[in-house]
Order: C-alpha cells, then sequence, then structure tokens
C-alpha cells in the first residue's frame, strides 16, 4: 500500500514532528518507508525521517507492507499533511 502526501507544515518535517511520525510508525507491525525523489527511508527512524528533508510543498509517499498497512499509511499521511502549531506541542 502506498500514497502520497503533501507536506503542509510551514518549517517542514524537522525534530519534533519526526518524532511524532516515528512513534506512530512504531506502533504498527508492518514496514514503513518514506519516498521521495525515489529514495527511500525507515519511517521507525528518527535519522531515516530526517534524512528526507521534508520541506513545505514536497511530495512524500508513504510506504507500508504488512499487517495494518493502510491504517499506518493514513495516520503517518496525517501526521505528514498536518500543520503543528508550536507552542501546543510541548509534551
Amino acid at each position: 500500500m502506498q500514497q502520497t502526501f503533501t507536506i503542509q507544515n510551514p518549517t517542514g518535517i524537522h525534530a519534533r514532528p519526526a518524532r511524532k511520525l516515528v512513534q506512530a510508525a512504531m506502533a504498527y507491525p508492518c514496514t514503513v518507508q518514506l519516498e521521495k525523489d525515489g529514495k527511500r527511508f525507515s519511517a521507525k527512524s528518527l535519522v531515516g525521517v530526517l534524512s528526507v528533508g521534508a520541506k513545505q510543498g514536497d511530495l512524500i509517499t508513504v510506504v507500508a507492507e504488512g499487517e495494518r498497512e493502510n491504517e499506518a499509511v493514513q495516520e503517518i499521511g496525517a501526521i505528514l499533511e498536518a500543520v503543528l502549531d508550536e507552542s501546543f506541542d510541548k509534551e
């Protein structure tokens, strides 16, 4: 299963949203990867997610294979398309 999403966050996917994305990916038993410009990175690795270098307006394809792949793609896609308000994102 794969689907392409557009990064909406004005600051792209930096450390805080990357951490949320990794936590979400880790909750699924399937493999989850992010693809940009023909390169794939593990969505279960903070270094991998940051290596994508996703900026606002970039198209990122979420690729998941295995158990609960549809759910994984939808949840990761929602994070990629979210506009995060940093002032309310203190956990």
